[in-house]
């Protein structure tokens, strides 16, 4: 061996003795200061560098914050990254502490949903929109020009009357699909569903026709009474469909991302953080586009005289004509999320009743005979706005499958100074979560919590014993702003088909499939459908 070689081994291990010194003080430096910080919430011990997010790639997400609560009870922490302070993330099952970061109060300190950070702004959602908007200033602003706009009377009639166009058109194409000799027609629903809910979203809140269902139709044929998709067929407007139900997907999955530590998605990561941050930046234009076009379609039509705020009740051409001098970057910031929450959390929370009725027909039943009752004698009139409103069995079904299945199991807050909670005190920017599920399946607040009835959210049945025991849509000030326009869609389509269909399991043995990531999503699964 030359005596330049053992100078090399020597030097590697030199290196690797000080790489590995360097690794043991950090590692006891870490662990010191867990165990010396404030506020000793229960949780797992986190590693140096990653925090508890290993036990989450192991098990999975959902699985380990189960495993947390079953474990440390109703107040816990877990930790994704390795700083004690700004990677720390409280969760909370207990509805007496969620009554003070739920407050409807202006002067509430829990404002944020989350804390402003170098992932949220790489992203753009640090100060854009509403949901996850840090900049309070910005965030009010957004509230103020939204949120009318998604009451509007105007707005949510057009919806009903938009929703019914579309559920005829998506019959249609299933008499087309159909077998003659088979009463029933087989239906990947949740697949349908993606592509309903995209037209409905798009035509209301864009004022275009997004042709996803159109397309989709043409991605199929018939065997055997049976639909198959047929990949030898395909059409511009499928592809396009395809990517934006994509685009959705990797925008509710890029919010669950910007958690990790910059270091992690920049380093070991960095396929992830350059696809996501494609996938949006993607989103963007195609939105931007939308908005230039109708700009210079409503400016065209004012031109030749025509009356536009009367003919125009889809959510951009509001905007446009009540706010004139807006900038097109607001209005991107502002749509995108009623995009984003109008379409993916719309057909999970279908698929999702759909589902339990087909798993409790005498549910179904109920909601069929108020539907009936409603419609009177002509169920195939054109239904009404008025008519929701009085559909409140299908009100009760909602908020029952919410419980056993809420699109939004965890709703998060940030405080914007120091304050108490329980019996500790925590800093500004602590990151909380209302971990909603573990709530209602408590027997503490619901009656057999297991099991699906809802009955129990009639008038005069049972009384929910504790306020923030169920939260559809969130709760406070940054509860969601579309809360309304999501129920008028729901409650419509469901009118529309049950008047019409009843519905089966095309697989008696059917199990529900849920994906997560910051929401909960329906997995794939088939129907048989017939007339009533």
């Amino acid at each position: 061996m030359t005596l330049l070689t053992s100078s090399i081994i020597v030097s590697i291990n030199e290196l690797f003795k000080f790489i590995l010194l360097i690794l043991t003080l950090y590692t006891a430096r870490f662990y010191f200061r867990y165990f010396t910080r404030k506020n000793k919430v229960p949780g797992p011990l986190p590693f140096p560098f990653f925090g508890t997010m290993p036990y989450s790639y192991i098990v999975g997400q959902y699985r380990f914050l189960n495993y947390c609560y079953e474990k440390y009870g109703t107040l816990f922490e877990i930790y994704v990254g390795d700083d004690l302070n700004t990677n720390r993330e409280i969760y909370i099952c207990k509805p007496e502490l969620l009554e003070k970061i739920f407050s409807s109060s202006t002067k509430s300190n829990f404002l944020l949903r989350r804390p402003n950070n170098e992932g949220m702004n790489e992203f753009g959602f640090g100060k854009s929109g509403m949901v996850v908007n840090s900049d309070l200033s910005s965030w009010r602003r957004n509230r103020m020009l939204s949120v009318p706009l998604l009451m509007n009377a105007g707005f949510l009639k057009t919806q009903v009357h938009v929703i019914q166009e579309l559920f005829q058109e998506m019959e249609n194409y299933w008499k087309l699909l159909h077998d003659k000799n088979d009463e029933k027609i087989i239906l990947d629903f949740t697949s349908w569903m993606h592509r309903f809910a995209l037209d409905v979203v798009i035509t209301s809140s864009l004022g275009r026709s997004s042709y996803a269902l159109k397309s989709f139709y043409n991605t199929f044929t018939q065997s055997d009474g049976t639909i198959e998709k047929n990949e030898n067929t395909s059409s511009i407007e499928y592809d396009s469909s395809d990517l934006l139900i994509r685009q959705v997907k990797s925008f509710f999955k890029a919010l669950l991302f910007v958690k990790h530590p910059s270091w992690l998605r920049h380093t070991f990561l960095i396929y992830y953080n350059n696809f996501y941050l494609n996938e949006i930046k993607s989103l963007n234009n195609i939105i931007e586009n939308f908005i230039k076009l109708r700009r210079e379609e409503i400016l065209l039509e004012i031109k030749n005289g025509k009356n536009v705020q009367e003919d125009r009740r889809d959510i951009m051409s509001l905007f446009l004509l009540k706010y004139s001098t807006i900038t097109d970057e607001v209005i991107r910031s502002n749509l995108i999320e009623i995009f984003i929450g109008g379409n993916e959390t719309v057909s999970s929370s279908i698929g999702f009743i759909m589902y339990y009725l087909c798993k409790y027909p005498h549910v179904k039943n109920q909601l069929i005979d108020e539907i009936d009752v409603i419609l009177s004698s002509n169920i195939l009139r054109e239904i009404t706005f008025e008519d929701i409103e009085k559909f409140e069995y299908a009100e009760a079904l909602i908020k029952e499958v919410t419980r056993l299945t809420p699109i939004s199991p965890l709703i998060a807050r940030s405080n914007v100074v120091e304050d108490e909670l329980g019996e500790y005190t925590f800093e500004a920017g602590t990151k909380f979560y209302a971990f909603m599920i573990q709530i209602y399946k408590n027997p503490e607040y619901f009656t057999n919590p297991e099991e699906f009835n809802p009955d129990r959210f009639l008038k005069g049945s049972e009384k929910i014993s504790r306020f923030n025991t169920l939260l559809q849509f969130g709760s406070g000030l940054r509860m969601c702003p579309g809360r309304q326009s999501a129920m008028t869609v729901i409650k419509t389509f469901l009118m529309c088909f049950f008047r019409k269909y009843d519905v089966e399991f095309a697989d008696e043995n059917q199990e529900l499939k849920i994906s997560f990531d910051v929401s909960f999503h329906c997995g794939e699964y088939k129907i048989a459908i017939k007339k009533r």
